[in-house]
């Protein structure tokens, strides 16, 4: 609104910065907006911020980087997802069952409860 009562925008470095910052706030609140009405990230907005991803430096095996970044983008084969594809109509959410304990397959179920994945967690998550 100044920018355009002035007619000018002073010292343009200045003005570029607080425009670029503004720009940016907007995007994020956006962001976040979305991310609390999305009915596919409901694991993502756990642990979701605006910023780069250490993980993605420290593990320096790509399979492992992929693997971990599809699980935190909901970009997996687990039923939880999987039931959104099925046509005409999907699966309901409460629905997509895991195939051995019938219960819930989501991020949970599989990275802590499942016995069908109880071999990988024991190879990459240490116990406590």
């Amino acid at each position: 609104m100044e920018v355009w009562l002035a007619q000018g925008v002073g010292n343009i470095e200045t003005f570029l910065k607080a425009f670029k910052l503004r720009l940016k706030d907007i995007f994020v609140q956006d962001w976040h907006s979305r991310l609390e009405t999305s009915t596919r990230a409901r694991c993502y907005i756990t642990f979701a911020n605006f910023q780069y991803q250490h993980y993605l430096k420290v593990l320096n095996i790509e399979k492992c980087r992929i693997s971990l970044s599809k699980l935190r983008l909901s970009a997996h084969r687990l039923e939880v997802e999987m039931g959104r594809w099925v046509r005409p109509n999907k699966i309901p959410y409460n629905d997509r069952k895991c195939k051995l304990c019938n219960r819930l397959e989501d991020e949970f179920h599989f990275l802590l409860e499942c016995p069908l994945y109880s071999d990988l967690r024991k190879q990459y998550i240490k116990p406590y």
